[in-house]
């Protein structure tokens, strides 16, 4: 039964992790004004390349679990895990 349920969700495009990720982060960069441009997947994180609504590259690594903000990419005197990517776009474009 396993091997079935296996096969079957390989075919099913919302079944894919990096689908699945991928969505997550283009939902919280959009709902932030900013857009994916691509990802790397680093086992507990995601190294996220983004761009912010005024045009501007960005990379910055993303924890997996909550979408947290463990390296803006940016300098924010070491306040980086107080933020998660959706607030990111916003604290970039605010600087």
């Amino acid at each position: 039964m396993r091997t079935v349920y296996e096969l079957v969700c390989r075919n099913i495009k919302d079944f894919d992790p990096k689908v699945r990720a991928e969505q997550r982060l283009q939902g919280a960069l959009k709902m932030g004004g900013g857009e994916l441009r691509d990802f790397c997947d680093r086992k507990t994180y995601w190294l996220v390349e983004w761009t912010s609504g005024n045009g501007e590259h960005h990379s910055s690594a993303i924890a997996k679990n909550d979408l947290t903000v463990m390296s803006a990419g940016i300098c924010l005197s070491d306040l980086d895990k107080d933020f998660d990517l959706q607030s990111l776009v916003g604290v970039v474009e605010n600087r």
